[in-house]
């Protein structure tokens, strides 16, 4: 992608007085009888044993920067599981400090493939690919040059759902990025603002293109794990899907995933942190 692309992109933000910190002791509601729980960075709860990990995860924290101190644990992944990236290259960080945007800058979804694997569905990153996929989940992760984190589902997926996310992923495979649409967010046709997100960015079920948290949120709301009323798609950043917080004060009172979706954590491809 041309420089002048990357600009583009990361102009999407809406405007902020100032950059976003969120709080370190983000609040944490308890979990409601019969889910699972982190205990040590770790879910306990009903995942199946059957599913072989994948690479490790470190403790939950609301920071790109955790503590990579403890140990870390095996990552058995789930669908439904939220993977978001953050870029280690210098251009990004740029771009991003000038427009004001936070990273992480992409997001993907995880999802059960036809054959009963694990994969990773995703559109773009816009400078690597210029459609929807469907990449097997260890290969996508292993193969990223950013720092991944991911937000595990504390509530498993009811097989009905799984089943329902797998089918709109494959639906979506292979549908272009959303360039043209995604560059109009930094212009004032952009979905996003303080007081037009309410009224437009609304969920359009399966439009024709997409950019990358806008496939996540309306796969979510295709199977009925955020409400289709309140969801605003076209104006989701891969930042208010991490932190549950948003400088956006639609996006800041109705996108909140805990506790159905743990908080993020760091992944890695090995114990060593790699």
């Amino acid at each position: 992608m041309t420089a002048a692309g990357l600009l583009a992109f990361v102009l999407s933000a809406s405007p902020a007085a100032s950059p976003y910190n969120p709080a370190s002791d983000h609040p944490r509601p308890a979990d409601a009888a019969g889910r699972v729980s982190l205990v040590d960075g770790v879910v306990v709860g009903p995942a199946s044993p059957a599913v072989p990990p994948v690479g490790f995860v470190y403790e939950p924290a609301y920071t790109i920067d955790p503590s990579l101190c403890a140990n870390p644990a095996a990552y058995v992944p789930q669908p439904g599981d939220i993977v978001l990236v953050v870029s280690d290259d210098l251009v990004w960080k740029l771009l991003f400090a000038l427009a004001l945007i936070h990273e992480p800058y992409h997001v993907g979804l995880v999802v059960r493939t036809p054959d009963g694997g694990y994969g990773m569905l995703e559109a773009g990153p816009p400078d690597e690919t210029t459609h929807v996929g469907i990449c097997p989940l260890s290969e996508r992760l292993a193969a990223d040059s950013g720092r991944v984190f991911i937000r595990r589902r504390c509530v498993p997926l009811a097989p009905e759902q799984s089943d329902a996310l797998t089918g709109f992923a494959l639906r979506q495979d292979g549908k272009p990025y959303a360039y043209v649409r995604f560059l109009a967010h930094g212009t004032p046709l952009r979905a996003r603002g303080p007081i037009r997100t309410e009224f437009v960015g609304k969920s359009r079920g399966e439009p024709w293109s997409y950019f990358c948290s806008e496939l996540v949120v309306e796969a979510l709301v295709s199977t009925g794990l955020i409400d289709r009323e309140t969801a605003r798609p076209r104006a989701t950043h891969p930042a208010d899907i991490f932190y549950d917080e948003s400088t956006n004060p639609w996006i800041d009172k109705y996108l909140k995933l805990y506790p159905c979706w743990c908080p993020p954590q760091r992944w890695v491809a090995d114990e060593c942190g790699r």
